[in-house]
């Protein structure tokens, strides 16, 4: 393959796949410097093996294997620094005119959700942040973990539950429960 070639596939993938893959390594990582350095060598990464994708996945899948691949590299190194996340994973879909108390309750539902996540164990809160947030199918994320398919799902459906038993035992998102009013 021509290193021109390379820079134009690598380039087109840093467009469509750039907030993607940090979004995933951010969500791995929990620091946003170490996220940044990280996106930065998987498409490094991407660029020098470019001649050995096969194409038997999606660009997609195989970026996020190499991100998978360089969080986990990293967590084995002995400079290993664990920050807890200050920013909500979870993106706020605004109906088209809810109550103030509702608009409140929704900010407070997502952090506490999104803080729930990131407690998860790192193999469950993968799956989630694949599956949910990427719209990867148990298959694709199959690919980038090297698990089974059905080892995926499991891990998925132990994560709902997980999060369920959360949400349910603290029956309230930051001492707000949903009857309280303002």
């Amino acid at each position: 393959m021509i290193a021109e070639d390379q820079r134009k596939i690598i380039a087109e993938w840093m467009t469509l796949y750039g907030s993607a893959v940090w979004a995933y390594v951010y969500a791995i990582t929990q620091d946003h410097t170490l996220t940044d350095d990280l996106s930065q060598e998987v498409f490094i990464q991407a660029y020098l093996k470019l001649p050995t994708f096969r194409g038997q996945s999606a660009a997609k899948t195989w970026l996020f294997a190499i991100a998978r691949n360089k969080a986990r590299d990293y967590f084995k190194s002995a400079l290993r620094r664990r920050v807890f996340p200050t920013a909500s994973m979870v993106e706020q879909k605004v109906g088209t005119s809810p109550s103030a108390e509702d608009e409140v309750l929704k900010y407070f539902e997502s952090h506490q959700l999104a803080q729930a996540v990131f407690e998860l164990k790192p193999i469950y809160r993968e799956v989630i942040l694949l599956h949910v947030k990427e719209s990867l199918t148990f298959r694709e994320i199959s690919e980038i973990t090297g698990s089974s398919e059905s080892a995926v799902k499991v891990r998925f459906q132990r994560a709902l539950q997980m999060l369920r038993k959360k949400v349910e035992k603290e029956g309230t998102f930051h001492g707000i429960r949903r009857q309280d009013s303002f």
